[in-house]
């Protein structure tokens, strides 16, 4: 007797998604994926975040990039992978496949900095925190040796030394326009949420 679901972390290969994309009974609304059929989406707009962390880098002067992404079950990564990449079209860039977890960004971390790069984005904060943990331990310092650059805007990025820059989510403007479409009784509609890129201290001008 739900008036609708809103489902979290989806990924491609979840086997109810031609379920979920044939269902009419009630709205469904699945937050940063977009699988077609009957279903919504609301999504932050990757593009825009990413282009914001692209030119963000340009103007700090960073030319050797890595990324440690999330997997490839996550519409997410794709997309942010792919926007990345062709935004820094000639930039020298270094790719680690990342799983959102901390253990995968301190992994990706090790292997990115041995390959020489200045700064590091990370598809998420959890993974970035990975990065600065094994930076931490090398006593690398940050910025100074490598910037670093997360995506979700946890709390505990503002706490850290230095300040995580990151790109966040529109919180309150998502729950709106899921609860909206939800209330609505609407479906196979796709909405996206303009993100905000967050300057703090762990990027530096080289």
């Amino acid at each position: 007797n739900v008036a609708g679901a809103i489902i979290l972390g989806l990924k491609l290969d979840d086997p109810q998604i031609n379920e979920l994309r044939e269902n009419k009974n009630f709205p469904v609304v699945v937050f940063d994926t977009s699988i077609g059929g009957n279903v919504n989406s609301v999504k932050t707009d990757n593009e825009s975040g990413v282009l914001e962390v692209t030119s963000f880098l340009r103007e700090m002067n960073h030319k050797k990039i890595g990324v440690i992404t999330g997997h490839f079950k996550a519409q997410v990564s794709i997309e942010r992978l792919y926007i990345f990449t062709n935004s820094l079209i000639g930039n020298n860039i270094e790719v680690y496949e990342g799983d959102f977890s901390k253990e995968s960004g301190y992994k990706g971390a090790m292997e990115l900095y041995s390959k020489g790069v200045s700064a590091i984005f990370a598809f998420s904060d959890l993974m970035a925190l990975g990065a600065i943990e094994y930076f931490n331990e090398k006593n690398i310092d940050i910025p100074d040796k490598v910037s670093i650059i997360g995506f979700d805007n946890i709390p505990i990025g503002e706490i850290i030394k230095p300040g995580l820059s990151t790109v966040a989510h529109n919180k309150s403007e998502i729950a709106k326009q899921m609860l909206k479409l939800i209330t609505d009784s609407s479906f196979g509609k796709n909405v996206k949420i303009k993100p905000e890129l967050i300057k703090r201290d762990s990027v530096k001008k080289l």
